[in-house]
């Protein structure tokens, strides 16, 4: 099944998700092709999750600072970890929930899967396994110069981030 549209994105994290909501206020027929989840790793694996627990740890370190600042705390102060962690899930969720609406409110098409450029003007979905490479030759003055992408592989460990509150 072809698809049609002036502007296809590789990745729908925030430039790609960016990229594609200023196309669509300009008129044109986006679609992204993300081989994950819309918000890409900065919401779902880094950014986004980490400030979430830091900034829990900071309410935390301040309770335990609060009476250097004229503060009291009648009670004990404790940290509950899988709160710290439901917290992080439910922003990652409202925020992501927020970027699905805005690509319907845009009429942004999503594919799901990896994405290959085949031509200066062909675009197709990549078949799990294979590796997207990418050629794009400068055609006119608005075009960008020529990009080369070439593989590497990257191994990230998350190992925090893929907890869930029932680790704990």
């Amino acid at each position: 099944m072809a698809i049609e549209v002036d502007v296809a994105i590789l990745g729908g994290g925030p430039g790609g998700y960016t990229a594609a909501i200023r196309a669509a206020q300009e008129g044109k027929r986006v679609a992204i092709v993300e081989m994950d989840k819309l918000g890409g790793t900065c919401l779902h694996r880094g950014c986004i999750p980490s400030k979430a627990m830091l900034r829990s740890a900071e309410v935390y370190a301040g309770l335990l600072e609060a009476e250097q600042f004229g503060v009291k705390v009648d009670g004990s102060v404790a940290l509950d970890f899988r709160r710290v962690l439901a917290r992080r899930e439910e922003t990652v969720r409202q925020l992501h929930n927020g970027l699905q609406h805005l690509m319907k409110k845009h009429g942004i098409q999503m594919i799901y899967g990896k994405g290959r450029v085949i031509g200066p003007s062909i675009f197709r979905r990549a078949a799990a396994r294979s590796q997207s490479k990418w050629r794009t030759e400068r055609r006119n003055p608005l075009s960008p110069p020529i990009l080369l992408l070439r593989r590497v592989r990257v191994r990230v460990s998350c190992p925090v981030w893929k907890r869930t509150a029932n680790a704990f």
